[in-house]
């Protein structure tokens, strides 16, 4: 297991490398702000047997005036090739997060397509400390190898 303080200063330095600002949306009914950020993984990736690995940190932002939890993600995943997949789980990365008004959550994910150009959208179920259930969507960002070429 790769310390935590070891792979986000990876992460960092693959972003300055390689990363771009692919994704920023608002949901103006729930006061969430989105911010995607997409890089590529040369170090995981094998072109020769069409393997592309990318990472993304997402930024959630509450610009509400009530606390909320992030309880659900649905992911949606498609390659240039039309190749598609889905991932459906509670929270993210084995946690509930608890986003309070004015804070930023952050974390980095990944995912593995067969070309060097790929598309996610998807969206997050949330609840507010009022218990009010409620939707934010996440329009479509692009993950591409060639980005800062």
């Amino acid at each position: 297991m790769i310390p935590m303080r070891i792979l986000r200063l990876f992460l960092v330095v693959v972003f300055v490398v390689y990363g771009h600002i692919v994704h920023g949306t608002s949901d103006q009914q729930s006061n969430i702000d989105i911010q995607v950020k997409s890089f590529y993984l040369p170090s995981q990736s094998d072109i020769k047997v069409n393997k592309h690995v990318f990472a993304y940190t997402v930024y959630i932002t509450n610009h509400g005036e009530n606390g909320v939890q992030l309880r659900s993600r649905h992911w949606q995943i498609r390659d240039n090739l039309g190749t598609e997949s889905s991932i459906d789980g509670v929270g993210v990365l084995g946690m509930l997060p608890y986003i309070a008004p004015g804070e930023t959550f952050q974390y980095t994910s990944g995912a593995m397509i067969q070309t060097e150009k790929g598309f996610i959208k998807g969206n997050y179920g949330m609840m507010d400390t009022n218990g009010t259930q409620f939707m934010v969507e996440i329009p479509e960002f692009v993950l591409n190898k060639n980005a800062n070429d």
